[in-house]
């Protein structure tokens, strides 16, 4: 059962210290509703580096500073989506050696404490990419795609997805019309997370837009990854056909 909220104040506790190092870390999130925003104090703290060099922790992909603080205020669509988060948790499974601790203080319901429930996991996932985003420390996300034809000529078609976590607003760009289209955030998120699915070999990618036909996608690190070639589905599912498929449809939209 599903209770629209009326939030005051809330904290995210996200607990990994049980990681081997360098990604043992602690998340904390907490904030308060007010008259025009969401007030948000961010935490997340890498725990246990000391036992490791710099040169270890930079063979793993992170840098010497990871640890990230930040106060200041999100949007009001924040408030909204705050409070119609679930109320009670949610029966399944948690398989993580990591635990996830939630407490709203509701104006009429009082304290409420959730633990290990999937859903907050990742809602707390969203409230440091908009607290990220909103310091500066990063840019919003950007992924690039691009359908390569040869009929008589080299034909490129070239679309960019933007992804902001601060305003939870996804939409897509022609790069050729300059038209873009408003994706809903749901719709964004589910092709966001079937992109991220896709196994990317980097080492089959090309640095340069390519011109061999097929289909191509850059997840932002600014190489081009083949579709079913250097962008591999992870298991028996052809996601990389389902991509191709979805945004030929969204091609066809700026044609509307």
């Amino acid at each position: 059962m599903q209770n629209t909220l009326s939030l005051q104040e809330f904290t995210f506790e996200y607990d990994a210290t049980e990681l081997p190092p360098p990604y043992a870390h602690f998340l904390k999130i907490s904030g308060s509703i007010i008259d025009n925003a969401v007030a948000v104090n961010t935490e997340f703290h890498y725990t246990d580096r000391e036992e490791l060099s710099e040169e270890d922790i930079l063979a793993e992909g992170f840098t010497a500073d990871d640890d990230f603080t930040w106060s200041g205020e999100l949007p009001l669509i924040w408030r909204d989506v705050l409070e119609a988060l679930p109320s009670s948790p949610k029966e399944g499974k948690w398989d993580s050696i990591a635990t996830i601790e939630v407490e709203l203080v509701d104006k009429f319901q009082g304290n409420q404490v959730i633990r290990n429930d999937n859903r907050y996991y990742y809602f707390s996932q969203e409230l440091l990419q908009a607290s990220l985003e909103k310091s500066g420390r990063e840019k919003p996300l950007q992924i690039n795609y691009c359908t390569v034809q040869k009929n008589n000529t080299l034909e490129i078609s070239r679309f960019s997805l933007h992804f902001s976590f601060t305003e939870r607003a996804a939409k897509l760009a022609d790069l050729a019309s300059d038209k873009s289209i408003t994706l809903g955030w749901e719709a964004g998120q589910a092709l966001l997370k079937k992109i991220f699915m896709l196994d990317f070999i980097p080492e089959q990618a090309d640095e340069q837009l390519p011109s061999v036909p097929g289909d191509y996608i850059d997840p932002g690190d600014g190489l081009w990854y083949k579709l079913s070639h250097a962008a591999l589905n992870p298991g028996k599912k052809d996601i990389a056909k389902g991509l191709i498929e979805e945004f030929s449809i969204l091609n066809e939209s700026f044609n509307k």
